[in-house]
């Protein structure tokens, strides 16, 4: 028996609130999975064990993201360790507002959406634990008249758990999606799959989302396995996305590449 989603309370929430009265009608947004330490392989084990290690590549990979200067940041993959959390919260905080939730069952990384100060309304902030065995959390912003839904799916093994899982995962997210409906959602992050993929085509389908391109000629991510994915993605409920920038993946600092797209709401739906 499936046990549905849950609301949980989020890991942190602004101190400040977002201060502005209107909702843009165009911002610019990347997702990026940031490879977390404690996931990092490295010849000693984990990046995790050695902090010149990961303070290095950390403090490279929050240049790398603020100098794309994006009005919204997704991340999944964000460590949960004091040291590390608080390095990435004050590098942003000059500039961004950061909501998070930390995966469940303990799992030391989880997910992050910044949005830029003085440009959004407050939003609701939403957790979700999908309640399976891979962990695996939502974070929701939701609006007026728009909702934002950052994720990072389940690994699809060669196994018939990890099917079953994702295809839970995505019916979870188009019934939260249904149940905080607004006139316009986004759905982001890692989904480790393309649009091809099974799970990911029901998303699609049953949560009638367009995918931010409709092919799968492009590369965000070498798998441990070694397979090239296209696999962090914008999906949305309306013909928003323009502008869609898929940058090289820079090894020295993640496994995957940022995605960028300018979202416009003056297009009507396809």
């Amino acid at each position: 028996m499936n046990i549905p989603f849950q609301i949980i309370p989020l890991t942190s929430v602004p101190k400040e609130e977002c201060s502005a009265d209107v909702f843009p009608k165009s911002f610019r947004a990347i997702t990026w999975n940031l490879l977390a330490p404690c996931w990092k392989r490295t010849s000693y084990g984990r990046e995790s064990e050695n902090r010149e290690e990961w303070e290095n590549r950390l403090k490279k990979s929050l240049r790398y993201l603020l100098d794309k200067d994006c009005d919204v940041i997704c991340v999944q993959e964000l460590w949960f360790d004091d040291t590390y959390f608080e390095l990435f919260q004050n590098a942003i905080a000059d500039t961004y507002v950061m909501y998070t939730l930390q995966r469940v069952h303990n799992k030391p990384d989880g997910l992050a959406i910044l949005l830029r100060k003085n440009l959004f309304p407050t939003p609701k902030a939403i957790g979700i634990d999908f309640h399976d065995f891979g962990s695996r959390v939502g974070l929701m912003l939701v609006w007026d008249s728009f909702a934002l839904f950052n994720t990072h799916l389940t690994f699809p093994h060669n196994n018939k758990y990890d099917r079953k899982i994702r295809m839970s995962q995505v019916h979870d997210i188009q019934a939260v999606i249904n149940d905080y409906s607004t006139n316009q959602h986004v759905v982001v992050g890692d989904f480790n799959g393309s649009i091809f993929d099974e799970a990911i085509s029901q998303l699609l389908s049953g949560g009638n989302l367009y995918p931010m391109m409709e092919h799968s000629d492009f590369v965000t991510h070498v798998s441990h396995r070694g397979d090239k994915m296209a696999c962090d993605l914008f999906l949305s409920s309306m013909d928003c996305f323009t502008d869609v920038h898929v940058y090289p993946i820079e090894h020295s600092l993640s496994d995957h590449g940022i995605v960028q797209v300018q979202i416009h709401f003056s297009k009507e739906r396809r």
